[in-house]
Protein backbone atom coordinates (compact mmCIF):
# COMPACT_ATOMS: atom_id res chain seq x y z
CA UNK A 1 0.00 0.00 0.00
CA UNK A 2 2.67 2.33 0.66
CA UNK A 3 3.45 2.55 -3.43
CA UNK A 4 0.37 3.48 -3.68
CA UNK A 5 0.56 6.71 -1.21
CA UNK A 6 1.67 10.07 -2.74
CA UNK A 7 3.95 12.57 -1.26
CA UNK A 8 1.13 14.99 -1.37
CA UNK A 9 -2.42 15.56 -3.03
CA UNK A 10 -3.90 18.96 -4.56
CA UNK A 11 -7.31 20.23 -6.77
CA UNK A 12 -4.90 20.97 -9.94
CA UNK A 13 -1.48 21.35 -11.20
CA UNK A 14 -1.83 25.09 -10.49
CA UNK A 15 -2.24 24.47 -7.20
CA UNK A 16 1.61 23.37 -6.85
CA UNK A 17 3.27 25.28 -4.37
CA UNK A 18 6.98 24.70 -5.25
CA UNK A 19 8.63 27.00 -3.49
CA UNK A 20 7.34 24.85 -0.44
CA UNK A 21 7.96 21.57 -2.88
CA UNK A 22 11.75 22.63 -3.02
CA UNK A 23 11.47 22.95 0.99
CA UNK A 24 10.24 19.88 2.00
CA UNK A 25 12.68 18.01 -1.26
CA UNK A 26 15.61 20.21 -1.29
CA UNK A 27 17.59 17.85 -3.68
CA UNK A 28 14.33 18.12 -6.04
CA UNK A 29 16.03 18.34 -9.78
CA UNK A 30 12.82 18.21 -12.06
CA UNK A 31 9.20 17.64 -12.02
CA UNK A 32 7.93 15.34 -14.61
CA UNK A 33 3.93 15.34 -15.22
CA UNK A 34 1.30 12.90 -16.97
CA UNK A 35 -0.41 14.75 -20.03
CA UNK A 36 -4.03 13.69 -19.93
CA UNK A 37 -6.06 14.56 -17.59
CA UNK A 38 -3.09 16.28 -15.34
CA UNK A 39 -1.64 18.94 -18.01
CA UNK A 40 -4.53 18.97 -20.24
CA UNK A 41 -8.25 17.37 -20.39
CA UNK A 42 -8.31 14.25 -22.03
CA UNK A 43 -7.01 14.40 -26.12
CA UNK A 44 -7.05 17.90 -25.44
CA UNK A 45 -3.83 20.15 -27.01
CA UNK A 46 -3.71 23.45 -25.30
CA UNK A 47 -2.28 23.88 -21.66
CA UNK A 48 -4.67 26.11 -20.14
CA UNK A 49 -2.97 29.42 -18.80
CA UNK A 50 -3.16 28.08 -15.14
CA UNK A 51 -1.10 25.08 -15.98
CA UNK A 52 1.07 26.92 -17.69
CA UNK A 53 1.84 29.45 -15.35
CA UNK A 54 2.66 26.56 -12.94
CA UNK A 55 4.93 24.99 -15.63
CA UNK A 56 6.72 29.01 -16.19
CA UNK A 57 7.64 29.26 -12.40
CA UNK A 58 8.77 25.72 -11.96
CA UNK A 59 10.84 26.03 -15.02
CA UNK A 60 12.14 29.61 -13.59
CA UNK A 61 13.21 28.20 -10.40
CA UNK A 62 15.76 25.90 -12.15
CA UNK A 63 13.88 22.86 -12.57
CA UNK A 64 13.69 20.09 -15.58
CA UNK A 65 10.14 19.76 -17.10
CA UNK A 66 8.98 16.84 -18.82
CA UNK A 67 6.05 14.92 -19.80
CA UNK A 68 5.89 10.87 -19.63
CA UNK A 69 2.48 9.49 -21.21
CA UNK A 70 0.72 6.42 -22.12
CA UNK A 71 0.78 6.76 -25.74
CA UNK A 72 1.21 4.25 -27.45
CA UNK A 73 0.94 5.02 -30.97
CA UNK A 74 3.93 7.21 -33.46
CA UNK A 75 0.23 9.37 -33.99
CA UNK A 76 -0.57 10.23 -30.01
CA UNK A 77 3.17 9.98 -29.60
CA UNK A 78 3.00 12.99 -32.11
CA UNK A 79 0.45 14.91 -29.75
CA UNK A 80 2.32 14.58 -26.45
CA UNK A 81 5.50 16.29 -28.64
CA UNK A 82 3.38 18.94 -29.89
CA UNK A 83 1.97 19.62 -26.52
CA UNK A 84 5.76 19.92 -25.30
CA UNK A 85 6.85 22.31 -28.24
CA UNK A 86 4.16 24.65 -26.89
CA UNK A 87 5.36 24.29 -23.22
CA UNK A 88 8.95 25.11 -24.65
CA UNK A 89 8.31 28.22 -26.20
CA UNK A 90 6.72 29.55 -22.73
CA UNK A 91 9.32 28.54 -20.80
CA UNK A 92 12.23 28.69 -23.17
CA UNK A 93 13.50 25.17 -22.43
CA UNK A 94 13.61 21.82 -24.19
CA UNK A 95 10.94 19.54 -22.26
CA UNK A 96 11.76 16.00 -22.93
CA UNK A 97 8.66 12.99 -23.62
CA UNK A 98 8.79 9.64 -23.37
CA UNK A 99 5.50 7.94 -24.09
CA UNK A 100 5.12 4.10 -23.98
CA UNK A 101 5.28 3.78 -28.26
CA UNK A 102 8.57 4.80 -27.50
CA UNK A 103 10.13 2.58 -25.04
CA UNK A 104 8.64 -0.40 -26.47
CA UNK A 105 5.01 -0.58 -25.59
CA UNK A 106 5.87 -0.64 -22.03
CA UNK A 107 3.35 1.16 -19.58
CA UNK A 108 2.88 3.22 -16.71
CA UNK A 109 3.09 1.67 -13.52
CA UNK A 110 6.03 -0.26 -15.14
CA UNK A 111 9.44 1.29 -14.25
CA UNK A 112 10.97 1.69 -18.06
CA UNK A 113 8.90 4.69 -18.85
CA UNK A 114 9.86 6.49 -15.59
CA UNK A 115 13.26 5.30 -15.45
CA UNK A 116 13.63 6.32 -19.73
CA UNK A 117 12.81 10.18 -18.77
CA UNK A 118 15.66 10.08 -15.32
CA UNK A 119 17.95 9.11 -18.26
CA UNK A 120 16.79 11.14 -20.89
CA UNK A 121 17.16 14.10 -18.24
CA UNK A 122 20.04 13.27 -16.70
CA UNK A 123 18.86 12.79 -13.29
CA UNK A 124 18.57 10.45 -10.80
CA UNK A 125 15.19 8.95 -9.88
CA UNK A 126 15.36 10.09 -6.83
CA UNK A 127 15.69 13.43 -7.18
CA UNK A 128 12.42 14.01 -9.82
CA UNK A 129 8.95 14.40 -8.76
CA UNK A 130 5.48 13.08 -10.66
CA UNK A 131 2.65 14.80 -11.19
CA UNK A 132 -0.07 12.62 -12.38
CA UNK A 133 -4.18 12.09 -11.60
CA UNK A 134 -4.05 8.41 -11.45
CA UNK A 135 -2.94 6.42 -8.29
CA UNK A 136 -2.74 3.07 -10.46
CA UNK A 137 -0.60 4.45 -12.67
CA UNK A 138 0.82 7.91 -11.90
CA UNK A 139 1.34 7.58 -8.24
CA UNK A 140 2.53 3.53 -8.39
CA UNK A 141 4.28 4.06 -11.28
CA UNK A 142 6.90 6.81 -9.72
CA UNK A 143 7.30 5.33 -6.10
CA UNK A 144 8.12 2.11 -7.84
CA UNK A 145 10.40 3.29 -10.05
CA UNK A 146 12.41 5.36 -6.64
CA UNK A 147 11.21 9.13 -7.59
CA UNK A 148 11.44 11.07 -5.04
CA UNK A 149 8.19 12.57 -4.63
CA UNK A 150 4.39 12.10 -6.18
CA UNK A 151 1.99 14.38 -6.35
CA UNK A 152 -1.60 13.21 -7.49
CA UNK A 153 -3.62 15.78 -8.55
CA UNK A 154 -8.17 15.48 -9.12
CA UNK A 155 -8.27 14.75 -12.77
CA UNK A 156 -8.47 17.92 -15.17
CA UNK A 157 -10.78 18.81 -17.91
CA UNK A 158 -13.27 17.57 -20.14
CA UNK A 159 -13.56 13.14 -21.01
CA UNK A 160 -12.25 10.37 -20.07
CA UNK A 161 -10.87 6.61 -21.05
CA UNK A 162 -14.04 4.90 -20.32
CA UNK A 163 -11.69 1.82 -18.84
CA UNK A 164 -10.10 4.11 -16.47
CA UNK A 165 -13.38 6.27 -15.72
CA UNK A 166 -16.03 3.12 -15.02
CA UNK A 167 -13.47 0.83 -13.45
CA UNK A 168 -10.21 2.52 -12.09
CA UNK A 169 -11.35 5.56 -10.62
CA UNK A 170 -13.98 3.79 -8.33
CA UNK A 171 -11.39 1.66 -7.46
CA UNK A 172 -8.98 4.46 -6.84
CA UNK A 173 -11.94 6.01 -4.93
CA UNK A 174 -12.00 3.43 -2.35
CA UNK A 175 -8.05 2.64 -1.91
CA UNK A 176 -7.88 6.82 -1.43
CA UNK A 177 -10.82 6.57 1.32
CA UNK A 178 -8.76 3.40 3.00
CA UNK A 179 -5.69 5.29 3.03
CA UNK A 180 -7.30 8.08 4.94
CA UNK A 181 -7.17 10.45 1.55
CA UNK A 182 -10.26 12.15 0.22
CA UNK A 183 -12.63 10.34 -1.53
CA UNK A 184 -14.18 12.86 -4.22
CA UNK A 185 -12.04 14.92 -6.16
CA UNK A 186 -13.51 18.21 -5.20
CA UNK A 187 -11.83 17.96 -1.62
CA UNK A 188 -8.12 17.73 -3.04
CA UNK A 189 -8.17 21.52 -2.82
CA UNK A 190 -6.22 22.45 0.11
Amino acid sequence: MNNLRPSTFLGSVAEINYFRLLRVFPGLDGVMFDLDKTLVGQYEEEVPEEHMEALILISGLGLRLGIISNAGSEDRTQRVRQVAKDIERAVGDDVPVVTSYMVGGKVKPFRPVFDAMASKVGIKNSRLCYVGDQLLKDVLGANRAGYGGSILVAPYGSGDDPGVRYLQRPIEAAIRRSMGLPLFYRNFSK
